[in-house]
């Protein structure tokens, strides 16, 4: 698998649980699956990862939405399938 098959395997896992209201598991989702190919690892820095849990903490599960869904993939590129797409309320 690409890093950037894997990349979108874990986005799609983390929107997924975004799709069930479930803000938290989708951070860890994302940041667990990440870190299990050597072409993503990187990508989920933990300064990023203090960022945006801090916004979690202040502003809700909402921005948890925003961030997984523009986070920039492998050569720092975000898809934009999930750019436009409305956030589950």
């Amino acid at each position: 698998m690409t890093a950037a098959e894997h990349f979108k395997w874990a986005q799609d896992r983390a929107v997924e649980l975004l799709d069930q209201g479930d803000a938290g598991g989708a951070l860890a989702s994302i940041q667990q699956d990440l870190a299990l190919h050597p072409g993503t690892a990187d990508i989920w820095h933990p300064a990023l990862r203090d960022l945006i849990y801090r916004d979690y903490i202040m502003n809700g599960p909402d921005v948890v939405w925003d961030h997984i869904t523009t986070l920039a993939g492998p050569g720092g590129t975000a898809p934009s399938r999930y750019q436009k797409r409305e956030r589950p309320r």
